[in-house]
């Protein structure tokens, strides 16, 4: 018998600014009792505004597991938790009872906790045999989720969300370099997921960096997911921050009909409005979009962009003296991360300065 077992999606919202107030979990699990005969379905989800929005995702994810469909359809919630690590952990072999799920405070104790549940089921001869399948933290501050997540990748290196995830965290806590490196990393382990490139598209849009790069993400993320109102938003800002301005309020109408409450996509066409000399129109915009979300005028003032910016950025040039100001601080975050997209990143960025050549060696190693 095949072993069954259901897989974690990693879901996190894109928005203008990270949600460090979500800190829902919640698992659930579809099982007869008799794991080496049936099998199991299991489902996740971690870092939901609500405990009822955490229990209703993890329940999709597992009711939805093809594998295991009789259990899928006795799925129920198992464990909610709040500021906790989960882990899964059990053994591949087909027709073996070792499983085991835990919380605990952090990866490591989650780990050891599952493990230890695997081990007492998997009988004496197999009690070696547990690997851990998945694991993920529900942490509100960001310095912890990091931690957590470096864990997780040391533990899981080809988990592409837990790159992506990091990514987030980095992205919350403004390094926007740290975030786009490991953005490119989970692009890299799944390269069709929309998502991912929607992620690294945006972050790129706040950071104000590589907008050609950004524009070459949200335009390859909807073609792999066509008519999604949260990239072809995000695709909007980086026309925005080109100075594009129809093809910006092109796409914020696009958005728009598609979700008519993206605040966000209101306000970039108010701002792309007022640019071109649409006052009315603008201002309309404006008030809309902060009748929906007060904190709009803020968020979009952390990225620099204000009612009266109405500069626009230029397109990526070659790297001028100022540019290679920033290349050591870039490479020593590259030596620490060591995957080729950050090093093909670094050059695309840094083409012309001191770090270039061995940017370029790096790469070449990598490729072999």
């Amino acid at each position: 018998m095949t072993r069954t077992f259901g897989t974690l999606w990693m879901l996190v919202a894109c928005s203008l600014a990270p949600n460090a107030a979500s800190a829902n979990g919640a698992l659930a699990l579809g099982s007869s009792g008799n794991l080496a005969k049936d099998g199991f379905a299991f489902g996740a989800s971690v870092n939901q505004s609500t405990q009822q929005a955490a229990s209703d995702q993890a329940l999709a994810t597992c009711r939805g597991y093809a594998g295991a469909p009789k259990m899928a359809a006795i799925c129920k919630i198992i464990m909610t938790f709040s500021e906790q690590c989960y882990a899964l952990v059990f053994d591949p072999k087909a027709g073996m009872p070792g499983t085991g799920w835990a919380l605990g405070a952090d990866v490591k104790a989650a780990v050891q906790k599952a493990t230890s549940m695997c081990q007492s089921t998997a009988g004496a001869s197999r009690r070696n045999f547990c690997e851990l399948d998945q694991a993920a933290c529900d942490f509100k501050d960001l310095d912890k989720k990091i931690s957590g997540l470096d864990e997780l990748i040391r533990l899981l290196p080809r988990y592409a969300s837990n790159w992506r995830n990091r990514g987030g965290a980095y992205e919350g806590k403004g390094n926007y370099d740290r975030a786009i490196a490991d953005y490119s990393e989970a692009i890299r382990l799944a390269p069709d997921n929309a998502g991912y490139l929607n992620d690294r598209c945006w972050v790129r849009a706040v950071g104000n960096r590589d907008l050609q790069l950004a524009l070459d993400d949200c335009t390859e993320s909807l073609r792999l997911k066509p008519d999604d109102a949260g990239t072809i938003d995000s695709r909007g800002f980086v026309y925005l921050r080109l100075g594009r301005l129809d093809d910006a309020i092109a796409d914020y109408n696009a958005a728009l009909r598609l979700n008519a409450r993206l605040a966000g996509a209101l306000y970039g066409r108010g701002l792309a409005k007022l640019r071109k000399g649409d006052t009315s129109g603008g201002e309309a915009d404006i008030a809309a979009a902060k009748a929906i979300r007060s904190g709009v005028v803020e968020e979009f003032a952390r990225y620099g962009v204000t009612a009266v910016a109405a500069a626009p950025a230029p397109v990526t040039a070659p790297p001028s003296a100022a540019d290679c100001s920033r290349a050591e601080a870039h490479w020593k975050s590259a030596e620490d991360i060591r995957t080729l997209p950050v090093y093909e990143d670094h050059l695309a960025r840094f083409g012309s300065c001191e770090f270039a050549v061995l940017a370029r060696a790096r790469i070449e190693t990598l490729k072999k």
